[in-house]
């Protein structure tokens, strides 16, 4: 699976490009104004990819099969081993229906 590799270039990690295929977690997300988990965390396939500038540096946004939205790789990125210890090998999930929380962070990852 291709999560989190890193390399060092000239001391600094630096985080490779993505590919289409890529395996990668992604957290559970709140996708309303309820507080209502919508989007369940975990494996995610990437599907596209779109290159972009951030502060002036190489970064990308991705899309994956489990979730309609664009999500930002180097981010990501930075919480994988976190992510990956949380979900192992959970496949993510988009359940529209889902049930309301008393307390979301529970849930919840951000990034």
């Amino acid at each position: 699976m291709g999560t989190c590799e890193y390399k060092n270039e000239g001391g600094k990690l630096a985080l490779r490009n993505p590919a289409i295929g890529e395996e990668i977690y992604l957290p559970s997300m709140l996708c309303d104004d309820h507080m209502r988990i919508v989007f369940f965390g975990g494996r995610c396939t990437i599907t596209e990819i779109l290159p972009s500038i951030s502060g002036g540096k190489k970064a990308w946004l991705v899309k994956v099969e489990e979730h309609n939205g664009w999500h930002d790789y180097l981010k990501i990125m930075s919480i994988q081993e976190k992510l990956a210890t949380k979900y192992k090998d959970a496949r993510a999930k988009w359940v529209p229906d889902a049930c309301f929380f008393d307390d979301p962070s529970e849930h919840w990852e951000g990034y």
